[in-house]
């Protein structure tokens, strides 16, 4: 995922190539950074999917007078993205307020600088993939997975309404239905209408056409941990109003579809429903419906890999779907 290491504007050529629009925004960040903290840090630039972030690290000179500062995250958004942007702010700031483990926001547009950007800093959080807790401490690892998994139920418990920025029930089911046309017609265009495939997609059609009370991410959430004390989502763009098991079946998805073993083989994904559950019973129908959400989630990926031309992996996926739900 990381792209590009650079060290302040006189060394661009350090790392991998960025384009001129990256580099803008890897100036911006910069600018803004010095700016409030009165330090030209190195930076990474971590992701330009949906925004650009990069890390600002505090290594390079200070000037006088300002105190040392931690390392920080800046995410720029995009051109044309920027009443997005604003909502995810408003998502974030509420969700601190509300106690939930979300970083808390150091500027954001109600400040008098930059006002022709949307950004927002906060605090780089230590992170490791779960495949690597899990191989140092398999302990440590299912901890990690059920905290993640009683995460998702602490949002789903939560009214929307009192989200400030979240999509409210009606915005909710327009996303949800919008993905799925999309999905439907890119699946159709690319031949793939088996009567398995075909089936989760209508079935998860019905459910999308229905509205739902629980606050859900709608994109994993993509926790970032260090296995321990540090445990935060950074990414709420799509938040608000949704199934409330939307959010689960997303990540039992994500770890069938990218998991390495050995964890993809163990026990993780009763770990994840543990931790949703806690000391409640799944029931047959939120048994069914996690299974159609788990499996119509898989197949937005392979809608994916198929717009980008990747057939194979599109395949690869097909082929978990149906190792998993045939029969």
């Amino acid at each position: 995922m990381l792209s590009y290491t650079g060290y302040g504007k006189l060394k661009w050529e350090v790392g991998l190539s960025m384009n001129e629009k990256d580099k803008f925004y890897a100036k911006m960040a910069l600018i803004i950074a010095s700016y409030y903290y009165g330090s030209v840090p190195s930076f990474q630039m971590l992701s330009s999917h949906g925004g650009y972030v990069f890390r600002l690290k505090f290594d390079a000179g200070r000037k006088k007078g300002f105190p040392n500062v931690k390392d920080k995250v800046i995410k720029i958004g995009k051109p044309g993205k920027e009443s997005e942007a604003r909502r995810e702010q408003k998502v974030f700031i509420s969700l601190n307020a509300l106690g939930f483990e979300v970083p808390k926001l150091e500027y954001t547009q109600k400040d008098r600088a930059f006002s022709n950007l949307t950004y927002s800093l906060m605090p780089f959080i230590p992170t490791r993939a779960l495949e690597s807790i899990y191989e140092e401490s398999p302990e440590r690892g299912m901890k990690t997975v059920m905290r993640i998994g009683h995460f998702i139920r602490r949002l789903a418990a939560l009214n929307p309404d009192r989200v400030d920025g979240a999509l409210n029930r009606l915005q909710g089911r327009d996303k949800e239905i919008k993905t799925w046309e999309r999905a439907h017609s890119i699946l159709m265009e690319h031949g793939i209408a088996e009567p398995l495939l075909m089936d989760i997609m209508n079935e998860s059609r019905k459910i999308h056409d229905r509205m739902y009370g629980s606050f859900v991410h709608r994109d994993g959430p993509q926790v970032v941990t260090d296995g321990g004390r540090h445990f935060a989502v950074v990414d709420w763009t799509d938040a608000g109003a949704g199934h409330p098991l939307r959010s689960l079946g997303i990540k039992i998805g994500e770890n069938l579809i990218w998991l390495k073993e050995p964890l993809r083989s163990k026990e993780w994904e009763s770990w994840l429903i543990k931790g949703y559950l806690g000391e409640n019973r799944m029931t047959e129908k939120m048994e069914r419906e996690l299974r159609l959400l788990t499996a119509y989630y898989m197949l937005l990926i392979v809608r994916i890999s198929l717009s980008i031309g990747n057939k194979t992996e599109a395949e690869r996926i097909i082929g978990l779907i149906k190792d998993r739900y045939e029969g």
